[in-house]
């Protein structure tokens, strides 16, 4: 069984995003990281890979071999250039874009809005 899958999230014309999962050291349904895909020319991809947790060299090595068999395999690159950048991230939170960060707690009395004028 491999270790790491990959599951689309969007598809554009010029670009896929899929979300990384580990199989054996994280059997959540949490993703440990993102991948982005760009396809810049028909000779060259553009990788992003975001890591949200730690792995080990070996750990990195074998992602980056499933992440080629199974996600950059399908593009048609006769010469496949493509540059993978690998970034380490640490989150934050989860924001909401009109309200508050929505993994606290309120503890703040939420005003009713609807009652502005």
């Amino acid at each position: 069984m491999p270790r790491f899958s990959f599951q689309r999230r969007i598809r554009t014309i010029s670009s896929e995003q899929f979300n990384v999962y580990d199989e054996v050291s994280d059997p959540t349904t949490l993703a440990i990281g993102q991948v982005d895909v760009h396809y810049l020319t028909p000779l060259h991809l553009d990788v992003t890979l975001l890591l949200l947790r730690d792995l080990d060299d070996d750990g990195l090595e074998e992602m980056l071999t499933a992440l080629d068999d199974d996600v950059l395999a399908s593009a048609t690159l006769d010469d496949r250039r493509a540059h993978v950048t690998v970034l380490q991230a640490k989150e934050r939170g989860v924001y909401a874009m009109d309200g508050p960060r929505l993994d606290e707690e309120e503890d703040e009395e939420v005003r009713d809005e609807s009652q502005i004028v």
